[in-house]
């Protein structure tokens, strides 16, 4: 800070009444960074979100019931529309929702450039804009000021003309990475703590804002591990079995929990807001009930329930949720969490897809083979799903080590198209396998698996891989195919 910068602080203490001493100080000091006073912000200032749902009844609803995550957030950019980066994309997005960011200030839970988030639904102010398709009909219960566009044009190229139309204060997104740079007039605002700066009396105001990521955040903590859980009784994910971290985990949501309730308890929240809330955190209890049990059955047992693929026990998996849904003590829970347990491994074998995997990594196929039909008497590895499920695994980890040659991988592929496409579409070693050609980093009997007539093909009709690598790699792929 210069000296005149100090001398000009000191001379509005003289000058201005004692109680507005500090927010005085406070507003010249921001005014010394380049960065605008309180007011201008309050006045010029733009919070935007991009979304596919049109908000018909005058809010934008917070969802989380059934959905398996928090979801009690809404997320905005400041100063211009989120650009898309490596976590999302908004290319579908019809619809856009620009409030002055002083608004959002009742539920505000932290403020970044790209993503300042709010705490449960939120209802649209009458100086609000909805930005709508000029193809689409107007909603007859939307109070607030409409903008209609062309469809032909860009939703963010409109909204940042919007913004310019009202002076508002411009920010600039760069980069493909989540945070890449958020820069107001050449600053960059996500380095060396300028968000504190440029919204000094903002935070003032309300020392509990954050200006964290949303995955540091306690809202992302909490999401975070409702995702992780559901994701793993649902589809089948990969499911940390360390009992050390897992306490850690149950810990950490519990007291991103705690934090929950300590904040929206000091928040005017409306009554529709408070709902969404509340379905947020019924959704982070079961996750945390689910928690429990897996450590009780590890500590108590040595049995693991969410190390079982369930992704293919939809019976199981019903029963696991509506029990996540039950009260009652944690122990008679577990109880019956432990007979699910023994019902799966008696009666689908599940258990060992992952496990024999893992144990057998070093195993020839042959060897593999032959251990499973020893340990699985009277069962037909090439008819059994279960059993194929944990060959085909096999297979593929050697492929990926180079072990094992392609035309052997391509002939179990083969065997397995009509039962176990389930099974190859949530593949660990999917992305892996595609990204490795992508970046010119295949060996050669990998290559030679895709180069197989039909591999490709396969892949994109029946994988839809799509979704599960971004498209520029998949076109990275394709070509190099080609190059090889």
């Amino acid at each position: 800070m210069t000296k005149s910068t100090i001398a000009l602080a000191l001379l509005v203490l003289l000058s201005t009444p004692a109680p507005s001493y500090a927010a005085r100080c406070v507003e010249l000091l921001a005014h010394s960074n380049g960065f605008p006073a309180a007011a201008e912000i309050d006045e010029h200032l733009f919070a935007v979100h991009l979304t596919q749902y049109l908000p018909t009844d005058g809010v934008i609803h917070a969802v989380s019931k059934d959905r398996h995550r928090l979801g009690a957030t809404l997320h905005f950019s400041l100063g211009g529309p989120v650009e898309d980066h490596s976590f999302g994309s908004w290319e579908k997005s019809k619809y856009a929702v620009m409030v002055p960011f002083k608004k959002l200030t009742p539920q505000l839970l932290n403020i970044l450039p790209h993503d300042t988030f709010i705490l449960g639904s939120f209802v649209l102010p009458e100086d609000a804009i909805v930005f709508i398709p000029e193809s689409e009909p107007t909603p007859p219960n939307l109070s607030t000021h409409i903008i209609r566009y062309p469809d032909s044009k860009d939703l963010r190229d409109v909204v940042r003309e919007t913004i310019r139309s009202k002076s508002g204060i411009p920010f600039v997104q760069t980069g493909s990475h989540f945070s890449s740079e958020v820069s107001y007039h050449g600053v960059n605002l996500l380095a060396h703590g300028r968000v504190r700066d440029f919204f000094s009396q903002t935070l003032d105001r309300a020392p509990s804002i954050t200006t964290l990521e949303h995955y540091e955040s306690f809202s992302g903590i909490i999401d975070g591990s409702v995702i992780e859980v559901f994701s793993c009784i649902n589809n089948g994910a990969p499911f940390e079995r360390r009992l050390q971290n897992l306490n850690s985990k149950l810990l950490q949501l519990k007291d991103a929990l705690s934090e929950l309730d300590r904040v929206s308890c000091q928040m005017p929240l409306s009554q529709m807001a408070t709902k969404s809330v509340q379905e947020g955190k019924r959704e982070a209890s079961r996750t945390v009930r689910i928690l429990e049990t897996e450590v009780f059955l590890q500590e108590k047992f040595g049995k693991s329930l969410l190390g079982t693929d369930l992704s293919t026990l939809p019976e199981i998996r019903k029963k696991i949720l509506d029990l996540s849904l039950a009260d009652g003590e944690l122990e008679k829970w577990a109880a019956s969490s432990l007979s699910l347990f023994r019902e799966v491994k008696s009666s689908q074998k599940q258990m060992f897809a992952e496990d024999y995997r893992w144990i057998f990594r070093y195993s020839d196929m042959a060897k593999f083979t032959s251990r499973i039909e020893k340990d699985f008497p009277g069962v037909d590895p090439r008819k059994d799903p279960v059993i194929r499920q944990a060959v085909l695994g096999h297979a593929l980890d050697l492929l990926w080590d180079g072990r094992l040659d392609s035309k052997t991988v391509y002939e179990e592929l083969r065997r397995s198209e009509t039962i176990l496409d389930s099974f190859v579409l949530k593949s660990k070693l999917l992305m892996p396998l595609i990204l490795a050609v992508a970046h010119h980093d295949a060996t050669p009997s990998l290559l030679a698996f895709f180069k197989h007539p039909g591999v490709t093909d396969h892949f994109v009709r029946n994988l839809k891989i799509e979704e599960h690598v971004f498209e520029q790699d998949f076109s990275d792929f394709r070509a190099a195919l080609v190059i090889y």
